[in-house]
């Protein structure tokens, strides 16, 4: 399996408890991995967490999935990072190699009419699926799958949230 969806991990609560602490994190232009894609088609916003983020968001201590509990096996992610979406955005397929996501769509209301969608791909770069943007919802995917983030359509009244939490596989 190349990747897997759990819905309910996160109690409704506790989705709006963090929904609120990543709204209110300090957001700069461009990613850590690639500063230089800031302008032209490529501008996003981002907030990286650090692990004093990542501990006082209680993210890992929300989660009543015990099979993404097993998933995550009690590692640490190596970087955090929250992607702020809007209409208009372009994003563009990537991989992470030697570390496997965990993707936790942050906001507590979204409509489908809103898109937002991650986009898997299989390794010739064609569509495997689109995984709907859902309050609460989790995606973990293995190392090296292709995905890329779709932003929001232009009927969306909010930002899209995502945090993309990135842990070293197991077999480092």
């Amino acid at each position: 399996m190349r990747y897997q969806i759990f819905d309910g991990a996160i109690p409704a609560g506790e989705v709006e408890r963090m929904y609120d602490f990543i709204l209110h994190s300090h957001y700069t232009v461009g990613w850590v991995d690639r500063p230089e894609e800031i302008s032209g088609l490529f501008r996003n916003m981002a907030s990286h967490y650090s692990d004093d983020d990542v501990h006082r968001l209680q993210f890992f201590e929300s989660i009543q999935s015990e099979e993404l509990l097993d998933r995550i096996n009690g590692r640490w992610p190596v970087k955090t990072t929250i992607n702020l979406s809007y209409p208009g955005n372009v994003y563009y397929p990537h991989t992470h190699p030697r570390e496997e996501s965990l993707v936790y769509y942050a906001n507590v209301r979204w409509l489908p009419e809103w898109a937002g969608e991650t986009m898997i791909f299989h390794d010739d770069m064609t569509v495997d699926t689109a995984i709907e943007f859902k309050s609460g919802r989790v995606l973990w995917m293995n190392e090296s799958v292709p995905h890329s983030l779709r932003a929001p359509s232009t009927a969306c009244p909010d930002f899209r949230f995502t945090m993309a939490m990135f842990l070293g596989t197991r077999e480092i």
